[in-house]
């Protein structure tokens, strides 16, 4: 029996061109293969051997270079890189060598890590270019050799090098989608433990005493210019006529205060909910067209509920005339929307044969509930820009329209499917 994810099933199914070319043998091996290579990424990147201690363990560590590729780059999301002396920003993270991050990992996390492995999704749509691509969040947590306890929830993408063959799996790349790094017991994240710290307020980045570095200001000797020669005294000259003072200009006068230019600051905070639905053949069901014998549930159609919109928006505006009926304005905007998608009694099941003329059955179907359920979350930051028309209706009512554009500046979104999903071979 398999369990994968609905979103790694669905573009597993997605591949019946390309096993047209390679056999369904070689296709459930590789299948096996990139999960057993999941599997072992986890437990080598803890760099211990459970049945040996908790002592970084050489074989181990050697098992997960073994994993990549010669020339595989890692993001490092564990250890900053003011822990280089690179005493910048605290939270930017380095791309380092397979080995740098093994060599790196295991002096400063002498006892190893802790991962745990919350959600994968793997991703089969480009096999046909010997490529298979997973998305990965875990826990990491760990204790570094001067007794400082971290605690990393990431999110990862994972490339994966399928040779022509079939036959053999290595990782090429791992990209950072998104982290959440913590320190349990070091107030200003120095890498310095707080009970060790003697300034557990203000970071001192890779220093034994956790103080940052004071340099003493030495002053620079200043010249001494040699004094100039006294000038010769001028006989005094004739005092000149005093000049008639010209008249005044007439002051302008003032503008009205109720015709002189606005600047309006406003806070809006937004909120809503919405139903959505998805009516469309199923993806499983179009790749098995072709297939003998199939039997599928029609009546399995994927919905969108309880779609939540949360948000708000600060914006500063400008009027350019005195009468503040035109004007234009930024500001920025903050979106949260999150929402479930559910597919009710889903199950397929077809004949095929194989390279060696034996018939076989594959069973894909849901379980518990007899409901497949995928979370998401999506975040949004962007910059409005915008024109500010405000009509006049009386002295004391007007109205305001904003039209204009809005300008994404950072999007991020996470999704996570239950296992209440199975594959069955006979």
């Amino acid at each position: 029996m398999r369990k994968l994810t609905l979103t790694g099933l669905l573009l597993l199914f997605a591949l019946q061109a390309f096993s047209q070319a390679a056999s369904n043998t070689q296709l459930i091996n590789l299948f096996n293969k990139v999960d057993s290579t999941l599997i072992l990424y986890i437990k080598s990147s803890r760099f211990v051997n459970p049945l040996s201690g908790d002592k970084i363990d050489a074989k181990v560590m050697q098992d997960f270079k073994n994993l990549f590729t010669a020339d595989a780059m890692i993001i490092d999301e564990i250890v900053p890189a003011y822990y280089d002396n690179n005493f910048t920003d605290p939270e930017n993270l380095v791309t380092r060598s397979v080995e740098d991050y093994s060599k790196l990992v295991s002096t400063i996390f002498p006892n190893g890590l802790n991962i745990t492995l919350v959600n994968a999704n793997i991703n089969y749509s480009e096999l046909a270019s010997n490529k298979v691509s997973l998305v990965l969040e875990k826990i990491v947590k760990g204790k570094t050799q001067n007794g400082l306890r971290i605690e990393n929830h990431d999110t990862i993408e994972m490339d994966l090098v399928v040779s022509p063959d079939l036959q053999t799996v290595r990782i090429s790349a791992i990209r950072l989608i998104g982290h959440s790094l913590t320190f349990s017991n070091d107030m200003d994240r120095d890498f310095v433990w707080d009970e060790i710290d003697k300034c557990p307020k203000k970071p001192g980045y890779s220093r034994a005493d956790g103080c940052p570095e004071v340099l003493a200001k030495v002053e620079k000797p200043k010249p001494v210019k040699p004094p100039k020669p006294e000038k010769p005294e001028e006989p005094e000259k004739p005092a000149k006529p005093a000049k008639q003072a010209k008249p005044a200009k007439p002051e302008k006068p003032a503008r009205p205060a109720s015709e002189k230019p606005d600047i309006v600051l406003a806070f809006n905070v937004f909120t809503g909910t919405s139903k959505s639905t998805f009516d469309f053949e199923d993806n499983i069901n179009s790749m098995y067209n072709s297939a003998a014998d199939i039997s599928t549930n029609k009546n399995a159609k994927p919905e969108i509920s309880g779609l939540k919109t949360l948000g708000f928006d600060l914006g500063l505006g400008l009027f350019l005339d005195g009468k503040n009926r035109l004007g234009i304005g930024a500001g920025v905007q903050f979106q949260n929307i999150s929402g479930t998608i559910k597919k009710t009694g889903y199950d397929v099941t077809f004949k095929a044969t194989d390279q060696f003329g034996e018939e076989y059955k594959q069973h894909i179907f849901a379980t518990g509930n007899n409901t497949l359920i995928e979370t998401f979350k999506v975040k949004q930051l962007s910059i409005p820009i915008f024109l500010i028309l405000r009509p006049k209706i009386t002295d004391k009512i007007r109205f305001q329209i904003d039209a204009g554009l809005n300008i994404g500046m950072s999007f991020k979104g996470t999704s996570k499917a239950d296992d209440n999903f199975k594959l069955d071979y006979e």
